[in-house]
């Protein structure tokens, strides 16, 4: 999931950080990940999704 999150972000036009992409590849909580992956859905930014 962490891999597929940048993607989806990536497919939606939204620009991703250096930083923001470490933050979502290095994390290991399923739960967080699932509830970041629901969001990319919606954000407008990268900045409203780690919010």
């Amino acid at each position: 999931m962490a891999k597929s999150l940048p993607l989806v972000l990536k497919g939606r036009g939204l620009v991703i950080s250096e930083e923001q992409r470490e933050r979502i590849t290095s994390c290991r909580d399923e739960e967080q990940l699932e509830k970041w992956l629901l969001r990319a859905c919606a954000v407008a930014t990268t900045d409203e999704l780690l919010a």
